[in-house]
């Protein structure tokens, strides 16, 4: 697979507004630098509940208790921000508490801008070859990154980076925290933002300029993949978003194989015994991204086995969906 959904955009779209100015020289590469590879493309079917395979606001309902919501978003700047802010707008206003899957510390924004670059003297140049090199910092260059930047930067941040679109704009997660804020809501991060990049820093230097190189080498098919995944999540279809994620393979895919369950699976049952607590009072909003609410291990099937009637809420509406919770 190829990594189209990191934690964050780009761990928080704050990252990208770093206004550290470094400089650097070139050094000498590392003759272990990783080349390009082939990219597999294979068929993946949805592996999970067909009842949580669509739809993108879900309430969660308990006996004696006020329901809760969780709703599935998108990490990129989305065109129709609007139109999904109205549609949550009245679940989000009669709640207690807005869970998001981490907050915009400033601190913690602060730290996490300076993990992203070198500080011992070590240069990107020395672990990629010149042209994954040259490469990163043309691609870069549209993310606002000048070359003095991407000179110091650390591989897996420039992997993160470029995983998502170049185009900035509004999230939805960011405008939601805008929306509770001013109606006074209280809000809850699932996780840190020094908790969500250590997935990708305590990586070997090694791996770390192999998702470099992967993301470079096939960056237009990654360019592609963020609108075939916006497309999808438009139609709130959680099913072709799941199997589109394991759409690409290497050979060698360990690493990512790896990252998925780090990412996901990982993360999702610490997300559940962070927000269960929560939830059993009732009144709560979640969102998270979207690609951790289906699958036989995703929220919505951990949910519904913790005893939560699931239902979805349709765009429209309508009489909803209800999937029972299972004792």
């Amino acid at each position: 697979m190829m990594t189209l959904f990191p934690p964050e955009r780009a761990l928080r779209g704050g990252i990208l507004l770093a206004g550290l100015l470094l400089s650097g020289t070139l050094a000498a590469l590392d003759p272990s630098a990783p080349e390009c590879r082939p990219l597999q493309e294979q068929t993946v079917t949805y592996q999970g509940p067909e009842a949580f395979g669509r739809g993108l606001l879900w309430q969660l309902s308990k006996a004696d208790t006020p329901p809760s919501y969780l709703f599935g978003t998108i990490h990129v700047a989305y065109r129709r921000v609007a139109e999904q802010l109205a549609r949550v707008d009245k679940a989000l206003a009669t709640s207690r508490l807005l869970m998001l899957e981490t907050l915009p510390e400033p601190e913690q924004v602060a730290q996490l801008q300076r993990a992203m670059f070198f500080s011992d003297g070590q240069q990107l140049s020395e672990l990629v070859t010149p042209a994954i090199y040259r490469a990163t910092t043309q691609i870069l260059s549209a993310y606002h990154f000048n070359e003095s930047l991407v000179a110091l930067m650390q591989p897996w941040a420039a992997h993160l980076v470029m995983n998502y679109p170049a185009e900035f704009g509004a999230i939805v997660d960011t405008r939601l925290l805008e929306l509770a804020h001013r109606q006074g809501i209280q809000t809850l991060p699932l996780e840190t933002l020094t908790q969500q990049s250590a997935l990708f820093r305590e990586l070997a230097l090694a791996e770390q300029a192999q998702l470099l190189t992967d993301s470079v080498c096939h960056y237009e098919t990654l360019v592609t993949g963020f609108e075939q995944m916006i497309a999808l999540y438009q139609t709130e279809d959680l099913a072709g978003m799941s199997a589109f994620a394991e759409r690409y393979r290497y050979a060698d895919n360990d690493l990512y194989e790896t990252l998925t369950t780090k990412i996901l699976t990982q993360r999702n049952a610490r997300m559940i015994e962070k927000m269960l607590p929560q939830l059993e009072q009732g009144g709560v909003f979640v969102a998270v991204g979207a690609l951790h609410l289906p699958g036989e291990q995703g929220l919505l099937t951990a949910l519904a086995g913790r005893g939560f009637d699931v239902t979805r809420l349709s765009p429209e509406q309508a009489p909803p969906e209800v999937t029972e919770g299972r004792q």
